[in-house]
């Protein structure tokens, strides 16, 4: 750093997470030396970092997603959850219905699923894309079985994947009952 005013605010956008983000900042001047480290937990994209400093100086920063209840993951699936069996139809065959968020709006979603009795996994198919509010939703056809679910997303150069362990397609029966 070498100018002449002493504040600098850095903005930053795109990060491959949603949710707080910490900032672990290392300064280098006449006062401070790298070991010397500030700490700092900000809101998500669009926040900024304001930083004083006098030339000459370098300042070195790390920014994380933040951890705990704030921090969000870059995709998350939100249904179907663990467990839950859809009726299958006549045919043998069931709709589920896949949701979810994604911290990379436009990008393309795709979800397919894998057989837990004989690992086999199914081809991708589009969810479509994720949405301006960061979610995204779409439909997957499977026969009856058990499988695991994995949803993945691409885009500007980027992939992640999500899953859920088991998801049941066959029959569902309710009974009901007084003791």
């Amino acid at each position: 750093f070498a100018d002449p005013r002493s504040d600098i605010i850095l903005n930053w956008k795109a990060f491959a997470w949603t949710g707080g983000v910490t900032a672990e900042i290392h300064f280098v001047d006449a006062n401070r030396e790298f070991s010397d480290a500030r700490i700092e937990a900000l809101g998500g994209e669009g926040e900024s970092l304001h930083l004083t400093m006098k030339a000459p100086a370098l300042a070195l920063i790390r920014l994380r997603p933040t951890v705990g209840t704030t921090a969000k993951p870059t995709l998350s699936v939100t249904s179907p959850a663990n467990r839950l069996i859809f009726q299958r139809s006549q045919t043998g065959y069931a709709s589920i219905h896949v949701a979810g968020s994604c911290a990379w709006p436009g990008a393309e979603v795709e979800a397919r699923i894998l057989s837990v009795s004989n690992g086999k996994a199914g081809d991708w198919a589009s969810l479509g894309t994720v949405q301006s509010d960061f979610k995204y939703q779409g439909k997957l056809i499977s026969p009856a079985g058990w499988y695991s679910l994995e949803v993945r997303v691409r885009g500007e150069g980027n992939t992640a994947i999500a899953s859920v362990d088991r998801v049941g397609v066959g029959e569902v029966f309710v009974v009901v009952g007084r003791f």
